[in-house]
């Protein structure tokens, strides 16, 4: 079985240290784990480097980086986890805006900027079938020969079997003759590169919330010294993969590449810009379906179907004509399958003759250096736009656009410097074919603006849980370059700030230290890598103790078959039901359904330490209502927050 112990701070700083120049497995407490089925990633601990932004990257062989994600290190036993409800998405914090699909010998690797702190490979081992005869259940599976049979261990997870001999949440087996156990006998035994683990159970019942339970397959790369398992892998079965919310980005198995943004005409040249295949994407771009379509009855459609590499032809089936239709698809691969056509970039095509002329902002010459950060270039309507960078041609020997210019479409952003100036090529051209004189330019980086920090606007403050503090706790705004945030308290008697910003990488903090009866308020401010955002609008006025009665309200996500809203409390029972917001921002009237009933939820486990509660509707939802109210049955109100 893997073990856990306690070591040292300093001891664990200096591994961590030794880990970070050889770029190896992590060292505990610090963990990485893997669930491949529902691409999940874990950080265990990396207390190191708390309050500060790791990135994590998946990367397989010979493709590259697949998936990426910077978080905040919290400080618990868990730093962050990513593609897990209530964590955060791949794509946050500036990473691929892809889910990826994690495989077996995919590298999971955790940066700090450029330098290494941990990576670990997934394992390759997976369950195959379960079955039970009388009171044993049995796992089969698959598992790589290159794992030590003593990194392997099978689970089966079922809060029932407390109610059992078994008298806990979870059975276990690792490879060795049968173990005994509380409540049951286990092992696993591997013959190749199969591997069967039994559970031999006291009692029926057991065996029978074996059965409903969840089984895994726990692998791990490397065992310390103290018997630790790390570089941790757990295949689950029955699990599947892709986001967990609708609000991550798509899974890389039905991410398609983009389609062109621009199509331009040259006489007899048609010039589309490149799809973008979408980083991390499995499935690539492997050509193109280009047409003509004339607007006759019926239509009647001219065209070539070309390779990924081509972005411009000479169209000789048809010349252009007012009217006719622009069509480019996308041509993907999928195996076993044929080529599949995307949606179709359309443009209908109008012929333009006017005089074609260019102007760039900030203007320079093929002598002249200017600073710029963006370069803009500009023509008539209708006029067309096209250029190269440094000595690359921009139109052939027979004063045709060359296959390496690129379509105009949005401002040049400028890289070089003054030792190698960025050039731009430029020219303008009517759809005749028509073409301006080449502008040259020669241009240096300006300077960088930061992006600051959005601004956090909805915030709720409760009495925190153990009754000693306050919790504070917002929205995130639409925003993935925050890395983490503060939370500043004010004396509402004089507007002085009191104690030291708090700073979290989560989305709530608890001060302490305030005075029973004071009046507070707090404001938030997030942080990215270029410093603060703006502070947040004070809250209102707080006065420590909370009311007995308090909502707050975490999360607010709308779909027609999926209205769900989660938040805190802390009165046991309390019956939480949705309100409209009215247009002076008071509490309206319950938001009912299609069928006239509140949509309501209960505040629960207050017993336990953790009082939240969840309204979750999927069917008969009314329209959007764009703001809510959360009231309690109890008094507490919370909003209003949009949805």
């Amino acid at each position: 079985m893997l073990s856990f112990r306690v070591m040292p701070l300093l001891l664990i700083a200096v591994l961590g240290l030794l880990a970070q120049t050889f770029g190896q497995f992590p060292v505990f407490p610090s963990n990485i784990v893997i669930f491949p089925e529902r691409d999940f990633v874990s950080l265990d601990s990396f207390v190191e480097y708390v309050g500060q932004g790791l990135t994590v990257e998946v990367s397989r062989t010979n493709v590259g980086v697949i998936g990426s994600a910077t978080g905040v290190v919290s400080g618990g036993d868990v730093a962050f986890e990513i593609n897990h409800p209530g964590a955060l998405c791949w794509g946050d914090g500036g990473g691929l805006q892809v889910t990826p699909d994690i495989q077996a010998f995919d590298t999971v690797t955790i940066k700090r900027g450029d330098m290494i702190v941990a990576r670990t490979t997934a394992q390759n081992g997976f369950i195959i079938s379960t079955n039970r005869v009388d009171n044993t259940v049995t796992a089969t599976g698959f598992v790589d020969e290159t794992i030590p049979t003593a990194n392997i261990e099978v689970g089966i997870v079922n809060p029932d079997f407390r109610t059992t001999t078994v008298a806990r949440r979870d059975a276990r087996a690792i490879v060795g003759d049968l173990a005994a156990n509380v409540g049951y006998t286990s092992n696993i035994v591997v013959t190749g590169t199969t591997f069967v683990a039994t559970f031999n159970f006291d009692d029926a019942a057991a065996a029978e919330y074996a059965m409903a339970g969840a089984f895994s397959l726990s692998m791990w790369e490397f065992t310390d010294a103290a018997g630790n398992g790390q570089g941790l892998t757990i295949s689950e079965f029955g699990e599947v993969g892709g986001p967990y919310s609708a609000l991550c980005p798509a899974s890389a198995t039905s991410i398609a590449p983009l389609l062109p943004v621009a199509a331009v005409v040259a006489g007899t040249t048609l010039k589309w810009s490149p799809a973008q295949n979408v980083a991390g994407a499995q499935f690539p771009l492997t050509g193109y379906s280009v047409n003509i379509i004339k607007q006759t009855t019926p239509k009647q459609v001219f065209g070539y179907e070309v390779d990924a590499a081509t972005t411009q032809i000479d169209f000789l089936l048809t010349s252009f004509q007012n009217g006719d239709v622009i069509s480019i698809r996308n041509a993907q691969y999928y195996p076993g399958q044929v080529d599949q056509l995307s949606a179709a970039y359309t443009k209908t095509f109008t012929v333009v003759n006017s005089l074609p002329t260019l102007t760039a902002s900030p203007a320079s010459s093929a002598t002249a250096l200017v600073s710029a950060g963006v370069v803009t270039l500009s023509a008539p309507a209708g006029i067309q736009i096209a250029y190269t960078f440094d000595n690359v041609p921009l139109l052939d020997v027979n004063g045709k656009l060359t296959a390496e210019s690129l379509i105009y479409t949005t401002g040049i952003p400028i890289t070089g410097t003054v030792a190698a100036p960025t050039v731009i090529n430029a020219v303008a051209f009517n759809t005749l074919g028509d073409f301006s004189a080449v502008y040259t330019g020669q241009y240096t980086a300006g300077e960088v603006t930061p992006v600051i920090a959005a601004t956090v606007t909805t915030i709720n403050v409760a009495k925190s849980g153990d009754g000693v503090g306050v919790t504070v706790s917002w929205i995130a705004p639409e925003d993935l370059t925050i890395l983490s945030y503060g939370v500043k308290t004010y004396n509402t008697i004089d507007g002085l700030q009191v104690g030291n910003e708090v700073i979290v990488g989560t989305l709530s903090a608890t001060v302490t230290g305030l005075t029973v009866g004071t009046s507070y308020q707090f404001t938030v401010t997030a942080f990215n890598t270029f410093g603060p955002g703006a502070e947040s609008a004070k809250t209102a006025a707080f006065v420590y103790p909370a009311p007995s009665d308090v909502i707050t309200i975490t999360r607010a996500q709308y779909a027609a078959t999926d209205f769900r809203v989660r938040g805190t409390g802390n009165q046991d029972g309390a019956i939480v039901t949705l309100h409209r917001v009215n247009p002076d921002l008071s509490v309206g009237f319950p938001l009912l359904t299609t069928t006239n009933q509140p949509i309501t939820g209960v505040v629960t486990g207050c017993i336990a330490g953790a009082c939240v509660f969840e309204i979750r509707n999927r069917a008969n939802n009314p329209a959007n209502p764009g703001q809510i109210y959360v009231v309690s049955s109890f008094g507490g109100i919370a909003g209003p927050v949009s949805v």
